[in-house]
């Protein structure tokens, strides 16, 4: 019994130390990507192309056939040397090059399905973190505005008292009081938002929407070099969607090549064996025959079928290539937009962090105290306090849409650019 004790408890402590190794987040990831069906829509269309990449390079089905030949009316098979019973076999084929285009094709649907594949779990990956630091925001905030009712309530208990022994006045209590509801109605907002938010989150994790979601006290901010010129190398390395799209204009030029080849005559041949049961004049039965054809397509008709068969595939070709550099376009943008956001986030975080936060704080303590000596009115005090209020809220939000950029980025790089918290 001891034994089994000392196993069960070595074995708790080893899963206690790798669940604590893991941040809550990336276990939210990992169950995402387990779990989220629309990521497994992609894997089985990847694994559905795959299965076709080796039929593509095969030959077509042989042909077995059977059949009677130069049947008299009667029905009778012995009256004409000529009457046979045929069997055969017929194999249709084209030269060698049509079948590696036709395989190169199926094996590049089948690696764009791939990427497109990895492109769906960076996109959930990164849906799945914006809305982890979205209701990390929202969570603080409503943290932030319970806390400052309870505040203000005392506020208004100060005020209440002072008017009672006329140091106070009324408009002082009014003002604190609509102070409160408002922020009373904010918190209700608040706390509205946060559920559909976590409804969201537990949708990406295909699990029940009511779930709860842990979230840390503190989300850390690791403040980023971010170098343009580097991330447009990882996008043009790394992002699985211009990899597709890249991918893509090669399946289209061996299209080109395959609709070329088309002007190529494919081929057909047969094999057959005809037994014959009539007598010939010697009075033995006549003997049986064998046979063999071979027959090639003849592209007359090229002006009106393969000619414009070869346009649209050169088409299709340009139109694959237009969407690649449109994509390439959008994504540098993308890393722009990303980097611009991310910058702007982190000055203002050291904004709030450093000054705003603290220089509110000390006007506010400041306030306080000239209140109760009667050097600083009510309206001041409250204002004081909703400047505070208003700037952590504003703090709390920078974190989010920091990380949030980070994570637009981390998704077109397809590289880990923070440790996930």
């Amino acid at each position: 019994m001891k034994r089994n004790i000392f196993i069960a408890t070595i074995f708790l402590s080893s899963w206690l130390s790798q669940a604590t190794a893991q941040s809550p987040l990336q276990s939210y990831i990992d169950t995402a990507i387990k779990n989220n069906p629309a990521i497994h829509a992609y894997q089985f269309q990847s694994k559905a192309l795959q299965q076709k990449v080796k039929p593509a390079k095969s030959l077509a089905d042989p042909i077995l056939f059977g059949g009677v030949m130069n049947l008299p009316v009667n029905f009778s098979f012995k009256q004409d040397m000529m009457t046979m019973e045929q069997f055969g076999l017929q194999q249709s084929f084209s030269v060698a090059k049509k079948y590696l285009l036709k395989g190169t094709i199926a094996q590049k649907e089948f690696e764009a399905s791939s990427l497109e594949e990895q492109a769906q779990r960076l996109s959930i990956i990164k849906q799945l973190k914006q809305q982890y630091y979205d209701l990390y925001a929202q969570t603080k905030n409503i943290e932030a505005t319970a806390n400052s009712i309870v505040t203000l309530t005392n506020y208004i208990g100060i005020a209440n008292a002072r008017y009672s022994t006329a140091q106070g006045t009324q408009q002082d209590v009014l003002k604190a009081q609509l102070e409160l509801t408002k922020m009373q109605a904010t918190l209700i907002k608040m706390q509205s938002a946060r559920q559909n938010m976590v409804a969201t989150f537990n949708t990406l994790l295909a699990r029940d929407i009511t779930d709860s979601v842990y979230l840390p006290d503190k989300l850390n901010f690791d403040p980023l070099i971010l170098n343009m010129n580097s991330l447009f190398t990882d996008v043009f390395e790394n992002n699985p969607m211009l990899l597709a799209a890249k991918t893509m204009v090669g399946k289209d030029s061996a299209a080109y090549k395959l609709a070329k080849a088309s002007k190529i005559p494919d081929f057909n041949t047969s094999l057959w064996y005809a037994h014959r049961q009539a007598i010939n004049p010697e009075g033995n039965k006549a003997k049986d025959m064998l046979g063999f054809t071979f027959g090639l397509t003849l592209p007359v008709y090229s002006k009106t079928k393969q000619n414009p068969l070869i346009a649209s595939a050169n088409f299709s070709i340009q139109q694959s290539q237009s969407q690649f550099e449109s994509l390439q376009n959008e994504s540098e943008l993308m890393v722009h937009h990303g980097i611009t956001d991310a910058t702007k986030n982190q000055k203002l975080i050291m904004l709030f962090k450093n000054q705003l936060i603290p220089q509110a704080e000390q006007t506010l303590s400041s306030s306080i105290i000239g209140y109760q000596e009667n050097k600083v009115d009510f309206l001041t005090l409250t204002d004081n306090f909703l400047s505070l209020y208003n700037y952590r809220l504003q703090y709390y939000q920078a974190v989010a849409d920091y990380l949030k950029a980070i994570a637009g980025l981390e998704m077109l790089t397809n590289t880990q650019l923070t440790v996930n918290k």
